[in-house]
């Protein structure tokens, strides 16, 4: 699996802390539980909604985690700070980075369930 979006999920160590089919399984739960994840957390930011804004980017950062999809992991992370302090315009500067960063997991997720 030599796609650059392999940096942003290290399915090796995944697959050694637990095992292939394990390490799929969690894969697929994380395409499942965070689908529309991204549209959830602007929606949120666009209606005023900081609370919601900063669970759905905690409940990223988490799945995320799980996964070692660290990119991602640290957007959203970083995202939840700025959120909880109030710093909504770099919220929304950094927004189109997390939806990268998630579309490059995902694609590259996609992969390697195939």
């Amino acid at each position: 699996m030599n796609s650059p979006s392999q940096a942003h999920v290290e399915i090796e160590k995944l697959e050694e802390e637990f095992d292939v089919e394990t390490a799929k399984e969690l894969a697929a739960a994380f395409l499942e539980d965070t689908n529309d994840i991204v549209a959830k957390i602007a929606n949120a930011l666009t209606s005023g909604d900081l609370e919601a804004c900063r669970k759905h980017a905690h409940m990223l950062k988490g799945c995320c985690r799980v996964i070692m999809a660290n990119k991602c992991e640290k957007i959203a992370s970083d995202i939840e700070v700025l959120v909880s302090t109030g710093k909504v315009d770099d919220v929304k500067i950094r927004l189109p980075e997390l939806s990268q960063a998630f579309t490059e997991t995902e694609e590259f997720l996609g992969h390697y369930l195939e």
